[in-house]
């Protein structure tokens, strides 16, 4: 069982060029706004953005997306699939789920409180 992504591919854009989807199902409190910044200062932006050739819109990356326009950041790297919309939007809704990405365990819960 493979699980590449068929025909996607990763190059730099200008985050000008990309929109955020109208539909995207994930909304981010303030506060986590404010630790996903911390996180990517401390890091850096290890997740690429998913973005689809088709439509223009971000499929994946909505709120990593604002905090590097909010710093200032001019092009980053993107993942770029080419998806019809009953896709892009199956593809945005499993890259969102909480369902798929399962719970935290009590210790991280600990350690969150921590950061």
């Amino acid at each position: 069982m493979s699980f590449e992504f068929r025909d996607a591919v990763t190059q730099k854009m200008m985050l000008s060029e990309l929109h955020p989807a109208d539909y995207n199902p994930r909304k981010i409190t303030d506060r986590a706004l404010t630790g996903l910044g911390q996180s990517m200062e401390r890091f850096g932006d290890l997740a690429d953005i998913v973005w689809n050739k088709r439509s223009g819109n971000i499929v994946g990356g909505h709120q990593r997306y604002r905090k590097l326009l909010d710093a200032g950041v001019t092009d980053t790297e993107v993942v770029v699939v080419d998806l019809d919309g009953n896709e892009e939007v199956a593809l945005n809704i499993a890259l969102n789920s909480q369902e798929l990405r399962g719970d935290f365990t009590a210790e991280v819960k600990k350690q969150l409180a921590l950061c």
